[in-house]
């Protein structure tokens, strides 16, 4: 049987054979006459004072944990993989790589050259029919989207841009660059040939909420 070090007493061991005191009031007294003492350590990331009980804690938070651990595993990296000074192929400018993979020294000279290297922006797979009724996987090609990053219709620079296409022959959609809020709905009406529908219902309803109201 085990003894207890803070009463003294004889006590049940655990399944474990891990339990040192008797019960947790006993924990708590030993815990009022040994308490920790609080270190003031200053973080080596954000260089900020905060207060532990651990003497081997370096970091404050997660958050500055991460960072350091980001920091190492760049640096590892950038030992085996060096960043290079090359020469851009359209503005004939040197840069300084800022990742492995990067050929231009801009975005703007990136998109053109992969406009230059590739005859298509996208390329993307569909399910078309023949004659046949019998369902094929049709590969179909884009224009260049835009440099600008612009629509096409109403002009406002867009992050992401929508593909509205009206024909596909020989593997080639042909389409515009649009922005997916008006002008897509707008094209889309135009294409279908819903205006004169939509006016028509539009004047006879006004018609009759005048006449009504």
């Amino acid at each position: 049987m085990p003894i207890c070090p803070e009463c003294n007493k004889e006590f049940l061991p655990n399944k474990y054979n891990d339990k040192i005191y008797c019960s947790k009031k006993c924990l708590k007294n030993h815990w009022k006459k040994n308490p920790y003492k609080t270190l003031k350590i200053i973080c080596v990331i954000c260089k900020n004072d905060f207060k532990t009980n651990k003497p081997n804690q370096i970091y404050c938070s997660k958050k500055c944990l991460k960072k350091h651990l980001n920091i190492t595993r760049q640096n590892k990296y950038r030992n085996t993989h060096p960043l290079l000074t090359l020469i851009c192929p359209i503005c004939n400018k040197q840069f300084i790589q800022s990742r492995n993979d990067q050929k231009c020294c801009s975005k703007k000279c990136n998109s053109t050259h992969y406009n230059k290297t590739h005859k298509f922006k996208y390329r993307e797979t569909r399910l078309g029919t023949t004659k046949n009724g019998i369902c094929i996987k049709i590969t179909v090609n884009k224009r260049h989207y835009p440099t600008n990053e612009k629509c096409e219709l109403c002009g406002t620079s867009r992050k992401n841009l929508t593909y509205h296409h009206w024909l596909i022959k020989n593997g080639k959609a042909y389409g515009l660059w649009i922005c997916r809020g008006k002008c897509h709905w707008l094209v889309e009406v135009i294409d279908d040939n819903l205006i004169k529908l939509f006016r028509n219902k539009y004047l006879k309803l006004k018609k009759k909420i005048n006449n009504e109201f």
